[in-house]
């Protein structure tokens, strides 16, 4: 239980929360359209893949450079 909550410490205090609430923010908006079957907007759409693209690069670029710390 202890290290649940130094992993939730670290990813507010690294940005990565703050990567992901913006993450599922433009995804949810996109996905949320679709299921009302109204059309996305070109802007949420480029927005939430280029979102996935940056959130996932810094997930792996985080995950090496812990992975170099130990």
């Amino acid at each position: 239980m202890d290290k649940l909550w130094e992993r939730i410490l670290d990813s507010l205090t690294d940005g990565t929360f703050a990567q992901g609430a913006i993450t599922v923010a433009f995804v949810g908006t996109a996905c949320t359209l679709v299921l009302m079957d109204k059309t996305v907007p070109d802007l949420i759409a480029y927005g939430a893949t280029s979102v996935l693209g940056f959130y996932f690069g810094s997930q792996a670029v985080h995950q090496i450079l812990k992975g170099r710390k130990e």
